[in-house]
């Protein structure tokens, strides 16, 4: 089942892009939290990365296969709870946290405290998501779904590279890769 594993393996590499932004972002709202100045750049960049890719190119992914799964096997689809619902919940909690972070920008008096109840709550809601899709949707699908499935499924999705971990990363995003290369090796120094 090559073309299974492959599609799967996409997604798992995004889960994974995703993960290493959500711990950068992570990493700046500690420091904001300790009273020390974060890299707006890389918030912002995250943000606009969650604001653009997850929605355009990867959850669509994810709601084919999910449509799929409630086709063959409507029980264990359902034990899953609603996927496309979920995807929409992230996008908004994503569009809350970014709107917060405009305002601070734009030097409008957000509470500390609520930009970080956004952020946490963003951070939280993306790790369990992407969680319960390794853990339970994946493993389901791989399962459930055949060879020609996956076939079917591959053909109609959109094969978009992505902008910020792709071969040809999009101006926008350039200054945050470059913060997540760094940040990703002095992390492999520290644990030497």
């Amino acid at each position: 089942l090559k073309l299974m594993s492959e599609v799967i393996r996409v997604i798992q590499k995004e889960h994974a892009n995703m993960a290493a932004l959500v711990k950068a972002l992570e990493k700046q709202l500690t420091d904001f939290e300790l009273g020390r100045s974060p890299d707006y750049d890389v918030i912002r960049g995250v943000l606009n990365y969650f604001l653009s890719f997850p929605d355009i190119y990867h959850h669509p992914k994810e709601d084919l296969i999910f449509q799929r799964l409630r086709e063959l096997a409507p029980s264990q689809a359902a034990s899953l709870g609603d996927l496309r619902r979920d995807h929409e919940g992230l996008a908004g909690r994503t569009r809350e946290f970014a709107e917060g972070i405009t305002a601070v920008l734009e030097e409008a008096q957000v509470p500390r405290e609520a930009l970080l109840r956004w952020g946490k709550a963003f951070i939280q809601l993306q790790r369990e998501h992407m969680m319960m899709e390794e853990s339970q949707f994946l493993p389901i699908a791989e399962k459930t779904l055949s060879e020609d499935d996956w076939t079917a499924l591959e053909a109609t999705m959109t094969n978009q590279e992505d902008p910020l971990f792709g071969e040809n990363v999009g101006e926008q995003f350039e200054s945050l890769r470059k913060n997540i290369l760094k940040w990703q090796a002095e992390t492999l120094s520290e644990r030497g």
